[in-house]
Parts: structure tokens; sequence; C-alpha cells
């Protein structure tokens, strides 16, 4: 049974067809047939199809075939509706999904999925092999290495930041002990606070393949580099990631600059109206909650003032008491309420003589994400599995 489509034009011609016959606004009408292929649109004046393609029907989402048999008709329809043949809705032609390619499974049958075939068996590696393999990575790792450090680290060290910002993170790339050191290194040594940045935030992407004297390494120069750059060299959210990672340590761990002081250093810093601060009070939170040392608690309960309140009550709210906190971003508290609410905590304390700091076997070392950096990947033995990638 055939459907008609009315094809309603808008302004100009629009309706384009192989016999050139220009065509008034309102006057298109074209015949659809719908048969087992599906349907066909022609005009009606030389009786030649459009442009091949799929079109989708956003009622009742059928598909209608359009086919060509003129090779040198290129044009499409722009304006007009045409009726479903399945739902016998009118649509506009613009709403329809259209796509150039012919949909061929209805005319050639599908075919046959075969069965994938298993993958060869890994081929075991003797000692001897891993060994002669190892060999050429690690050369392969001394060249690189010594190709990105050239910026950083010697002789011919450039005084641009930045050239020495991209060879870190050239270096940041690689997994390596080679370039963990040379990491460590410019953490240390690196006159320019955003490179020490970015050498803490390389070594933060592996920190969980660091050995324990790596990362004590790496946790003591950071905490050096923030407090000898006055500040400068961690600014907004990545404090927060130091004051994790000082704080798998303890309290009154053996650095230069015990993490206490750290930690009371930032806390004096932040600023609880300032959003860049949040994510670093929140560390502090954390951990003056793992800690829970008395000395610390005492310090902070002793920096209650009324524009430093709200930011007491948050970082002592990980502690399990019963307290409640009294101040907001839009309720700044008087004397009256900050004498009150400082004899709840030291009554809390009183009433815990037995509370003393963690220590170290309580704790764990950080082993944190960086949002900047992505984790490092070993480069894989030059096996025949590996040829692809060795080569380039």
């Amino acid at each position: 049974m055939n459907k008609v489509a009315l094809f309603i034009c808008v302004s100009v011609p629009v309706l384009c067809c192989p016999c050139s016959t220009p065509i008034a606004a309102g006057a298109a009408t074209a015949t659809v047939s719908a048969d087992a292929g599906g349907g066909k649109i022609r005009c009606i004046r030389c009786q030649k199809p459009f442009q091949a393609g799929l079109i989708r029907c956003p009622h009742c989402q059928a598909k209608t075939q359009i086919s060509c048999l003129n090779p040198a008709c290129r044009k499409k329809i722009y304006y007009g509706t045409i009726q479903c043949p399945h739902c016998e809705k009118l649509v506009p032609y613009s709403r329809l999904r259209f796509r150039v390619k012919t949909d061929k499974s209805a005319t050639q049958p599908a075919k046959k999925e075969e069965p994938e075939k298993p993958a060869p068996p890994k081929k075991k590696l003797t000692a001897e092999e891993k060994k002669k393999l190892q060999f050429r990575v690690d050369r392969l790792v001394n060249h690189l290495t010594g190709l990105y450090c050239q910026p950083l680290l010697g002789q011919k060290q450039s005084r641009d930041w930045l050239k020495r910002s991209f060879a870190v993170a050239a270096l940041g790339r690689l997994d390596a002990p080679q370039t963990t050191e040379k990491l460590l290194e410019v953490l240390k040594s690196d006159r320019d606070p955003l490179v020490k940045l970015y050498a803490w935030e390389a070594l933060l992407a592996r920190s969980k393949g660091l050995s324990p004297e790596d990362h004590k390494k790496w946790v003591d120069l950071g905490m050096q580099a923030y407090m000898t750059t006055a500040g400068k060299c961690f600014v907004g959210d990545f404090k927060s990631g130091l004051m994790r990672a000082a704080a798998g340590y303890g309290p009154t761990a053996k650095f230069r600059i015990t993490p206490q002081n750290l930690l009371m250093k930032l806390f004096k810093e932040a600023k609880h109206t300032n959003p860049a601060d949040y994510e670093t009070l929140t560390a502090i939170r954390e951990t003056v909650a793992a800690w829970h040392d008395p000395m610390i608690i005492k310090a902070i309960v002793a920096q209650s003032r009324p524009d430093t309140f709200n930011k007491v009550e948050y970082v002592l709210g990980g502690l399990d008491a019963s307290y409640t906190p009294v101040s907001s971003l839009n309720k700044r508290c008087g004397g009256k309420e900050i004498i009150a609410a400082k004899k709840i905590w030291y009554d809390w304390l009183k009433a815990r003589p037995d509370l003393k700091a963690a220590g170290a076997s309580e704790l764990k070392q950080y082993t944190g994400k960086s949002n900047y950096f992505p984790e490092p990947g070993k480069i894989p033995y030059p096996t025949e599995e590996n040829k692809e990638l060795w080569q380039k």
C-alpha cells in the first residue's frame, strides 16, 4: 500500500531533483512506497529517487530505506514534511536522522561470526633472558634520564623555569629508580618554587612505588620546600597533599621540620572563608583526628577568636566528642560563646587522661594520586609482544 508524503517548502524552491525542474513552494509532493525493503521517496514529476541514506522516525523509531538510482543526484531535502510509512505521522525533515551510508543488512545475508582464536600462550623467560632484557631496558632508561636532566642539572642547566618544568614532566612519565633519584634532587636543589612543586607532584604520582627511604625523603624535602619558600612552593589544594603525606609519620617524627609544626603553620595561614583552603582544612581535620594528640588539640583551641572560631570548630570536628558547633559562615560568635566552647573542649580532655598521640605504627603512609601528573609506567621488556612499542 502506497503512502503519500507532503513536503512543505519554505521561501525559495528547495526540493532539488535530477530532472532540474523547479518546484514552487507548497507544490512538492513525493510518493513513499512501503514494501518489504523499506520505503522509497521519488519526485512526482520525474519519478526519480532522491539521495541514498537512512531516515528514522522520532515517533515510532522505525527505519525507512531511501535509495537513489541516479548517480548524478547529490542533492538533499532541506525543508519539508515526511509522512512515516509505519506510524503515518507527519514529521519535519529536519528532525529526521540522516545517514549517507546505505544500510546493507536488509539486502545482504548476515555473516557468520567466526569463533575467536585463543591467544598463544606467553613464553616464560629464563633468568638469563630476563637479565639480558633488563640490561636493554636500563640502558634506554639511563639514556632518557640523561637526556631529560640536561636542562635540570649539571653544566647545561637552563635558566628558563618553563624548560625545567617540561623536563620534570618528562621524568615523571618514567617509573624507574633513576628518575626517582633525579626528581628528589630537583626537589632539593632547584631555585624556582614552581619547579619544586612539579617535582613534588611527579613524586606523588608514583608514591605507591616509592621505597620507605625515598618516601621519607620526599616528605622531608616537601616540608622544607614549603617552609623555606614562605609558602610559595605549595599554594591552594597542593598543601592538602603535603599535610596528608606528613600525617603518616606522626606529630613528632624525626624530620628537620616536624609534622606538628607544619600542621600549626598551615592552620594559621588557612582561611575558612577562602574556597582554595577548604581541602587544606579538611586535611588538617583528618590529621588531628588520626593523631588525637592532646598538645595539638590544646594549641588549636587556644587559637579561638571571633575571626577564627569557625575554623577551629571545623578542624576539631573530626574528634569523637559530643560537641555541637555554634558558629557558621554567616554567624560570628562573641566572647561568651567562645569561652563556653573552650570550657567544653578542656573538660573533654580532662575526662580522657589516657589520651596520647598516635605512634607511627598506628598510621599509614600516604599513597595518594596526583591531580596533575599521571601515574608513571614502566618500560616493558623488548620481546616479540612489545616489538611495535619499542620500534616507536
